[in-house]
């Protein structure tokens, strides 16, 4: 018989006690771990943001499950649900493409009044950020709003999971719809 494998998790270092609870609303989606960082996709359901929450993992206290420290919260303007679909939430998978970018598909909503159609476009996201604040050095505080840019051409509409290779170069996402993948190159820069 295997090994029991899970244990309770610990994280440590969060602004205060309840702040994944009570402040941001964690709910956590996509993941995606880099080196010794955790990038988790955060749904919160309160406040209708959506959020990528990134912990270090630390060895922990000798069990099997290791223990992350909160560093910080990234939010950005371009991640605003639109439209009257509460239950399909905007992000849905994250890869980390360079050290200070990563990219995050979009998947909702899925049914939106707002849009003409009903139905809007898809993309994926690629966002920059300053990698000093993954040693958890904000000035600015625990959440730091970043700039994103459609990394996408054409007009999508169930992009839903992300792959990205070794070298970072060739990112994949999955069009759900459509049952098709789609391959982006990037610059060696």
């Amino acid at each position: 018989s295997s090994p029991e494998l899970s244990a309770p998790l610990v994280i440590s270092g969060l602004p205060q006690p309840d702040y994944l609870s009570s402040i941001i609303h964690f709910r956590p989606h996509g993941i995606y771990i880099e080196n010794e960082h955790l990038f988790v996709i955060s749904h919160n359901e309160v406040d209708r943001e959506e959020n990528v929450v990134v912990f270090e993992i630390k060895e922990g206290d000798g069990t099997k499950v290791p223990e992350l420290e909160f560093r910080i919260v990234f939010a950005s303007d371009e991640w605003t649900p639109v439209g009257t679909d509460a239950q399909t939430w905007f992000l849905n998978d994250i890869a980390v493409i360079s050290n200070e970018e990563f990219a995050v598909t979009q998947f909702g909503p899925l049914d939106s009044a707002d849009i003409p159609g009903g139905l809007s476009p898809k993309t994926v996201w690629s966002c920059s950020f300053d990698k000093q604040l993954l040693n958890g050095s904000s000035s600015g505080g625990p959440i730091v709003t970043i700039p994103c840019e459609s990394i996408l051409s054409s007009q999508n509409y169930g992009i839903n999971g992300i792959a990205v290779n070794d070298k970072k170069n060739k990112i994949w996402v999955n069009n759900l719809f459509f049952e098709s993948l789609i391959g982006l190159e990037r610059s060696e820069d």
